[in-house]
C-alpha cells in the first residue's frame, strides 16, 4: 500500500542585499551580503588572462571559499590540453605542485584545489606565479600570474 507523503517545505532561497566589488592590483574581489542564507558575507577574487588582440580571456583564475569555509581555487584552462599530465602551479623557486583536471567542457578545461595557509603566504611572497599546460600537440603553455594585490585579496575573502 503506497501512503502519500508531505513534501519537505521550500527553504527561502537567499537573497542578496548588498554587493561589492573591488580590484586590488590584478585580482578582482566580488562580495555579497545575503540574507535567508546560513553565510551572511561571502567574497571572490578574480583573475583573468587576456589575448592581447581579442581581449578575450585564455586564462581564469578564481579563489573562494567552500561550504565549509575552508579557501578553494578553480583554474580554467582553454582546451586543447592534454589531460595526463594535467597543470603544475609554481610559486616563485618552489617545486611544481600537480594540478589535475577535475572537468573539461567544449570551451575550458579546470582544475580544482583547495588553498592552505602555507600557499597563502608563499604566493603573497612572491611577484609571480606560473601554471603551465600542455597542448596536445606537445607544447608547453605557461600563464604568467602577477601576485600584485592577491594578498589583498586573500584577506578580504577571509573577512
Amino acid at each position: 500500500m503506497l501512503v502519500a507523503q508531505a513534501a519537505p517545505a521550500p527553504q527561502p532561497q537567499p537573497q542578496v542585499v548588498k554587493s561589492e566589488t573591488i580590484p586590488f592590483g590584478n585580482w578582482v574581489v566580488t562580495c555579497y551580503d545575503f540574507t535567508n542564507s546560513p553565510v551572511k558575507h561571502a567574497c571572490a577574487a578574480k583573475l583573468q588572462i587576456v589575448q592581447e588582440k581579442t581581449n578575450a580571456p585564455v586564462f581564469i583564475w578564481e579563489i573562494g571559499r567552500s561550504n565549509d569555509r575552508k579557501l578553494v581555487a578553480i583554474m580554467h584552462f582553454p582546451t586543447g590540453v592534454m589531460i595526463e599530465p594535467g597543470a603544475t602551479l609554481t610559486i616563485g623557486k618552489a617545486t611544481p605542485r600537480k594540478l589535475a583536471f577535475t572537468a573539461c567542457a567544449p570551451a575550458e578545461c579546470t582544475v580544482q584545489f583547495p588553498i592552505e595557509p602555507a600557499f597563502v603566504k608563499d604566493a603573497a611572497a612572491n611577484k609571480s606565479i606560473e601554471a603551465k599546460t600542455v597542448a596536445m600537440n606537445g607544447t608547453t603553455t605557461t600563464f604568467t600570474i602577477n601576485t600584485a594585490g592577491l594578498d589583498k585579496a586573500f584577506e578580504k575573502i577571509a573577512e
